[in-house]
């Protein structure tokens, strides 16, 4: 188990940045706490860790917090007051999904809480001149454990990113021996975390924190120490422990991937996902923090690039507020029109609502802008999901805190972080037909949404309560199906003791209605060691078919989902295994192939040295074609331009494998409840054949 991550009132103060490493004042404001609201602080920051964290309004120290400009901005010579700490925390907290995250923070200060998982966090803009220069982030990796009486321990095997081969993060030199520029990781744990630093271990000097000595201080040798990061919870550390890992050579520039396509920046720039057109152009979205195709108007813009059938890029276009702006999904309509959806925090598509915003919108096939639409709450709001039917109607999906299309059904306090799942229907031009919110008290989170030709539309993802049946472990896999009109005809949860997360949604030509994530139990087989992949199939009546699970001894993990014209299955994700292929490093893609049947036909696994992910982009819509698309901060595809870069690549998987599986677990007639799982994994460093080719829809 990860230690206690809040313990002394030492901790809590430099989290806010308002003492240095030894309990001194670092600015003039040498005023303290009181036992109450050193008591509030830790209530604060412990409920974030929670199953359902929320935010009183009675809180002392929220409410000292309202009256002082004490949270440094990040911005030279400004400070941040928070005039409404519940509010204003929605836009400051970033909270990852419960698996696998690559979570990037802004330009400003940060609390980044990624719950469980085996994450990468940065809370910098690398591509800047001196990245973290003025910032305060706050870096929680989350719990370790599954809880809930899971049978399978999961340590959270988190990595902080505080350098690259070019820089050191937070050198800026600001205040007192860098006191106004750093990380705070409260619950990294040696054991199974790692740091990422610049250079080499003879650039940094360890202290203890405060004259407890609870806790260690990275000092950078700048030449005079320069804080770096707090790690409160870790004491005895050594600087050639092997939680310490040093960048200082830059990635192979020689590409992992043949024909394969690299798009980057200095900067952060995400692939998410993938698309095709009825004459075989492929159309990548994600965000970037860089300058992709114009300046970067805020920290974050979101992104769509078009390429034709043989890998050229033929434009891209970068959209994007002040604020941050990022797209996670890719739909198309019957006449080509693209469209994209995701979040924003400024007015992308109409007038900002709260901190989070959904947001969709629709491009011709020549990047024209025809039509934005930004909806939401007071509080957050996600679309992580958009799908197109025949007559143009455009769906969109993903959770909300606030009432979207209903009242939450979780806390009644003034902020709450528990969430629901949402459903919304737009006509053609941009207008509500109808939203449809659903959920219990805890967490309930959708990820993927798909229409038939019927007017209905399927959606998926997890929830830690009793959304459709009886609650089998803390995340549940979920299914659902509602009609032309919002009304849902039916819910599925399914799950194990452990965790089960449904990620993606696809039907065949038949009606049926497959997903797609991964899980720690025994799902759809026996559990090959950590998390395990998990496919399922349901009928259009809710009656679950079969489940299939793959996996290694390491961590695999399906996210995405799709179908070709002859009914074969696809899935990819992340392996840190060998699950199709030798693991070229970190974590590698996969991608597997399945028949309707449910039986694998083919797995392909492919990456760089470094980390190489494909989270929800994948598209079949060929025959024995696949398209792919990720991020990577190696060379998979290009020469690395910077940091993280997209790519996307093709393959037939003609050079995969075919590992040893179990056969699917079949139910006979009518289930609600059902059990899937997933894993994360890597692979092998020889190239794979793969191109980009033409395909059709």
């Amino acid at each position: 188990m990860k230690a206690s991550i809040f313990t002394t009132a030492n901790i809590v103060l430099a989290t806010l940045g308002i003492v240095g490493v030894e309990v001194k004042p670092a600015t003039s404001q040498s005023f303290d706490f009181s036992d109450q609201e050193k008591s509030d602080i830790r209530n604060f920051l412990s409920s974030i860790s929670s199953n359902n964290p929320t935010i009183s309004n009675n809180n002392s120290f929220l409410n000292r917090l309202s009256a002082n400009p004490i949270v440094n901005s990040g911005t030279s010579g400004s400070s941040q007051t928070l005039d409404n700490i519940l509010t204003e925390f929605i836009t400051v907290l970033k909270i990852g999904t419960p698996g696998t995250d690559v979570f990037v923070g802004d330009s400003g200060n940060n609390i980044i809480f990624t719950r469980t998982g085996n994450d990468i966090l940065l809370g910098v803009d690398p591509g800047a001149p001196i990245p973290g220069q003025g910032e305060i982030d706050i870096l929680i990796g989350g719990p370790d454990s599954t809880n809930e009486g899971a049978s399978i321990n999961a340590p959270t095997r988190d990595r902080f990113l505080l350098g690259d081969q070019k820089n050191p993060y937070y050198a800026g030199g600001q205040g007192f021996r860098g006191n106004k520029d750093y990380a705070l990781i409260p619950d990294f744990d040696p054991n199974q975390d790692t740091i990422r630093l610049h250079g080499d271990s003879s650039k940094y000097t360890l202290a203890p924190i405060g004259a407890q000595k609870n806790g260690t201080a990275i000092f950078l040798n700048n030449p005079r120490p320069d804080l770096i990061a707090l790690l409160p919870a870790a004491s005895g550390l050594s600087l050639d422990g092997d939680y310490f890992e040093y960048d200082n050579t830059a990635p192979s520039q020689e590409p992992a991937l043949e024909n394969a396509q690299q798009l980057g920046s200095a900067s952060v720039d995400i692939g998410f996902n993938v698309g095709t057109d009825s004459v075989g152009n492929v159309y990548v979205t994600g965000w970037t923090q860089g300058d992709l195709a114009q300046s970067n108007a805020g920290s974050q813009d979101a992104y769509i690039a078009k390429y034709n059938s043989e890998g050229k890029v033929q434009w891209v276009k970068q959209l994007g507020t002040s604020g941050e702006d990022r797209s996670f999904d890719i739909s198309f309509d019957s006449n080509d029109n693209v469209y994209i959806a995701g979040t924003t925090t400024g007015n992308l598509g109409g007038p900002v609502v709260g901190g989070d915003d959904a947001y969709f919108i629709k491009l011709d096939s020549n990047g024209n802008k025809l039509l934005s639409k930004q909806y939401g709450t007071s509080q957050f709001d996600t679309a992580f999901a958009i799908d197109v039917d025949n007559d143009g109607n455009i769906y969109t999906g993903g959770y909300t805190t606030g009432d979207l299309g209903g009242v939450n059904a979780g806390s009644d306090l003034p902020i709450t972080l528990s969430d629901d799942s949402y459903v919304a229907k737009f006509d053609s031009n941009g207008n509500q037909l109808w939203a449809k919110q659903f959920g219990t008290p805890e967490y309930d989170e959708l990820y993927g949404v798909a229409a038939d030709n019927n007017g209905n539309v399927f959606a998926t993802g997890f929830t830690t309560g009793k959304l459709g049946e009886e609650h089998a472990g803390l995340y549940d896999g979920w299914l659902t199906k509602l009609d032309s009109n919002g009304e849902q005809l039916w819910i599925e949860q399914f799950g194990t003791s452990n965790y089960d997360f449904a990620w993606d949604v696809a039907l065949d030509s038949s009606g049926n209605v497959y997903s797609t994530g991964f899980t720690l139990g025994s799902l759809g087989g026996p559990n090959a060691g950590y998390y395990d992949a998990f496919l399922v199939k349901y009928d259009t009546d809710g009656n679950q078919l079969w489940t299939q699970q793959i996996g290694t001894s390491g961590s695999d993990s399906a996210f995405a989902i799709d179908i070709d014209s002859n009914g074969v299955i696809y899935i990819s994700g992340i392996t840190d295994g060998d699950l199709g292929g030798i693991n070229a490093g970190l974590n590698d893609v996969f991608v597997a192939k399945f028949d309707s049947d449910g039986n694998l036909l083919m797995t392909e696994q492919f990456g760089t040295p470094e980390d190489d992910f494909a989270f929800f982009g994948i598209d079949a819509q060929q025959a024995a074609k696949v398209y792919l698309a990720g991020f990577t901060d190696g060379s998979l595809g290009g020469a690395n331009a910077g940091s993280f870069d997209a790519w996307v690549a093709s393959s037939s998987l003609s050079a995969g494998s075919v590992p040893s599986a179990p056969e699917p677990t079949t139910i006979l007639g009518s289930l609600a409840t059902l059990m899937f799982g997933a894993r994360f994994k890597k692979r092998l460093g020889k190239k794979v054949h793969t191109t980009l080719s033409k395909k059709s829809t």
